[in-house]
């Protein structure tokens, strides 16, 4: 009786027995995996640094090229004046400025300002290596924004990173790599503090936020794009909006500080150059398709419907049947019609098929309220509005300039993927093969872009050590051209439009070029026109080739294929076997000469056909 009595609280006892045995043993399965998913995630990180320093390292000595070079002088500005916005007495492209007031925030250049401190002078070497950090900042964001998106972190940070458009730009010295890098992990750190409602997070956001905008203009879009977030999911905490309203104040007391010291504030927009809505996109949709990864695995990866399949087609056939007149009026290339003909239609495809994804996130029933049906609204957002501002205020479509769309395509290409293909190794397989082909044929890009930059060096060298002896040698060219010249102490050949930026009310006094002097011209990296009186005293002495060793080429000068630019296309195969550069010497005559074909190729690189336009001017 007395057994029958104790049996419930021994039938309870054990069952407190069983339940702690239990819990200790979820509990060491939970810790086994915590501890797993840290190891994974390192093992992750530590790929990803690899990776950077593979893409990187090779490059680390490439000369400085593009605008690189006015970055280097306004972190030179700034080893001396920290706070300094500007750059007095500057010239450029040859034109002397009081002050030459740049139209990009200054974080990038007070960074490089620090490695200048560090290393004494800007070198190639340094400054690269201390550029690193920022695609591996942008490989770690990328990881954590494909985690939260449900797909690979790991791919997606190694398809960010081998994509032509960041890796041949990671190896320049121009704001575009920092401020999308920066930009990346500012939007993965917000969602990630919205998302586990961490206040330490939030805070890191609006550090971030605030180095993207203080890093180029562009990045004023993450504010916009974090308030994008909050209102696809809901979020309406006041505390989510901390750091865009902190971001933004900075901003605006930056703004204000401008205008209180310059009297002025930095432009927006960059100088159109042209105007036509149409020209722009077929522009954008040309590096879209030929630079986000290699063109054939864009192509594999957003035809996945009918519809985008009918898209391809489409555009296929019209810009196939555009391109094959062009090159039957002798306007285009054979090499030029085939990669016009397979970029402009694919970078439409990949528009097209987020378009559909997008509008499939807002009305159909089964996704509108769904946590995927959000993302693919979120990814879109993001999609089309670097689309829209790239269209409107950017100066055209170089493939600096769409960095920013490059992180929504990657995951919505890996989110497709995931829904199409069911199947873990085929999946696997194709990140893999797509991984391999981006990353050669974006080193092969990389070669070609330094080979570009390293010209302009050579230049130069050639024509320190050609004339470096002599007196009263000139140059007219900019780039890294310009800039190893100019830091060798040669003049620069002062340009006509100087008379249009100076205060007419004040003397020009500049120095031009006397008989007996030297003007080295360089085709590759640009030209001004001097004054009349140089322009008609030119007698040409000199011709020096620089040829292309690479498959692909980008003559960038005068002509609609630049790597910098994208006009018509960012790069092109050299078939012809055509100088990279031309350098041209010319001698400065005491009288004015009879115009002689090498003056007229030099009035027709520069715009002008008559000597008559330059006496108006």
């Amino acid at each position: 009786m007395i057994q029958l009595i104790q049996l419930p609280a021994l039938i309870k006892s054990r069952a407190k027995t069983h339940e702690w045995h239990l819990r200790k043993v979820l509990g060491k399965i939970f810790k086994t995996c915590i501890e797993s998913q840290r190891i994974r995630t390192i093992s992750a990180l530590v790929v990803i640094a690899v990776a950077v320093l593979a893409i990187t390292i090779p490059f680390f000595n490439q000369a400085f090229s593009i605008d690189g070079p006015l970055e280097l002088d306004y972190a030179q500005r700034q080893v001396d004046s920290p706070l300094a916005q500007d750059l007095p007495n500057y010239e450029y492209w040859g034109v002397t400025y009081d002050s030459y007031f740049n139209t990009q925030p200054r974080f990038l250049a007070s960074y490089l300002s620090l490695i200048i401190r560090i290393s004494g002078a800007p070198s190639e070497v340094p400054i690269h290596l201390s550029l690193i950090i920022f695609p591996l900042i942008g490989g770690f964001g990328m990881y954590y924004l494909g985690r939260r998106f449900r797909v690979s972190g790991l791919a997606a940070a190694l398809l960010f990173l081998v994509s032509p458009m960041l890796m041949v730009n990671a190896h320049g010295e121009m704001v575009d790599v920092p401020g999308t890098c920066l930009w990346v992990a500012a939007i993965a750190v917000f969602i990630r503090a919205v998302d586990k409602r961490s206040n330490w997070y939030l805070g890191l956001s609006a550090l971030l936020m605030l180095l993207t905008t203080q890093t180029y203009f562009q990045g004023l879009a993450v504010l916009p794009l974090a308030v994008a977030y909050l209102v696809i999911n809901r979020q309406f905490r006041f505390r989510n909006f901390i750091p865009v309203i902190f971001a933004g104040l900075f901003f605006g007391a930056y703004l204000l500080t401008l205008h209180y010291r310059y009297g002025q504030i930095p432009h927006f927009a960059y100088r159109r150059r042209y105007s036509f809505i149409l020209a722009r996109l077929r522009g954008i949709f040309t590096v879209l398709g030929g630079t986000l990864f290699f063109p054939f695995v864009a192509l594999a990866g957003f035809i996945v419907r009918w519809t985008s399949a009918l898209i391809f087609v489409g555009a296929s056939v019209i810009t196939w049947s555009w391109s094959i007149v062009k090159y039957d009026l002798g306007e285009y290339s054979f090499s030029d019609m085939a990669l016009f003909s397979i970029m402009l239609p694919v970078g439409i495809t990949v528009a097209y098929l987020i378009f559909e994804r997008f509008l499939a996130g807002i009305y159909s029933s089964d996704k509108r309220n769904s946590p995927e049906g959000r993302d693919t609204v979120f990814l879109a957002v993001w999609f089309f509005g670097v689309l829209s501002y790239a269209s409107f205020l950017l100066p055209y479509p170089a493939p600096r300039y769409l960095l920013p769309i490059l992180p929504p395509v990657v995951l919505s290409l890996l989110i497709i993927w995931k829904v199409i293909i069911r199947s873990k190794w085929l999946r696997f397989s194709l990140v893999t093969g797509a991984i391999a082909l981006s990353l050669v044929f974006s080193t092969m890009l990389s070669m070609m872009y330094r080979d570009y930059a390293d010209n302009g060096k050579l230049a130069a060298e050639w024509v320190i050590d050609n004339y470096g002896h002599t007196n009263g040698v000139w140059y007219n060219g900019g780039f890294g051209f310009g800039y190893y010249l100019k830091r060798y102490g040669f003049n620069v050949t002062p340009s006509i439009l100087s008379e249009l930026y100076v205060d007419k009310k004040k003397p020009l006094n500049l120095a031009e070029p006397q008989p007996g002097d030297h003007v080295v011209y360089s085709v590759q990296n640009g030209a001004w026109v001097p004054y009349p009186s140089v322009m008609q005293r030119l007698r040409l002495e000199n011709v020096q080739y620089f040829y292309n060793c690479q498959l692909f080429y980008m003559p960038c000068a005068g002509e609609d294929v630049c790597w910098g630019a994208a006009l018509f296309l960012p790069f092109t195969i050299d078939t012809r076997g055509e100088p990279t550069d031309e350098l041209m010497v010319w001698r400065i005559d005491n009288k004015p000469n009879p115009l002689d074909e090498s003056q007229k190729e030099l009035y027709r690189e520069v715009g002008i056909t008559w000597i008559e336009d330059i006496a108006e001017k």
